[in-house]
């Protein structure tokens, strides 16, 4: 009985799509059924919904790629060249970030987003701006989600984020 019902709803619907048309997922219209003797073939079907598959990003990061570090006390990011390595990490609360370079008065460092061209410092983030010596750490005792950027190379796409999770 349940073969007849699957197989009769399959029908159903092919017959629907050879009378009018269906669309199909990718948003592109379907085409016109074919005309029976004296007929003429059924309209084109709407295109179906889209998706870019696209994810908004944050200084370049999303949380679901971010590179784990939940199990680690402190984590080390470093710049290499024009980057920072890793850039966008996960950790747990209580834990710490050291930043090392071979000069924040080259990097200088800031907690906050960069959008382009458009730099938006956070006073309140557990990331201070840094601009003198080669190392420093920060603690991070709360969950929350913490951009941060180079404030010369940053438009170029210096930046990350340390995404805070409780344990």
């Amino acid at each position: 009985m349940q073969n007849v019902l699957v197989w009769t709803t399959f029908l159903a619907a092919a017959l629907a799509c050879g009378a009018t048309g269906c669309g199909d997922d990718t948003g592109s219209g379907g085409t016109g059924g074919t005309g029976a003797a004296g007929g003429s073939g059924g309209a084109g079907g709407t295109g179906g919904s889209t998706s870019t598959g696209t994810v908004d990003l944050l200084n370049g990061c999303d949380a679901a790629t971010a590179e784990d570090h939940t199990a680690d006390a402190t984590t080390t990011v470093t710049t290499a060249g024009l980057t920072f390595t890793p850039a966008c990490i996960t950790i747990a609360t209580g834990a710490s970030v050291k930043f090392t370079s071979s000069s924040f008065a080259v990097h200088p460092l800031f907690g906050g987003e960069i959008d382009g061209t458009v730099k938006t410092p956070d006073a309140t983030s557990p990331i201070a701006a840094t601009t003198t010596g080669t190392e420093v750490t920060f603690a991070f005792p709360a969950a929350g989600v913490f951009p941060y950027y180079c404030d010369e190379h940053g438009p170029g796409g210096m930046a990350g984020v340390v995404y805070v999770v409780a344990p």
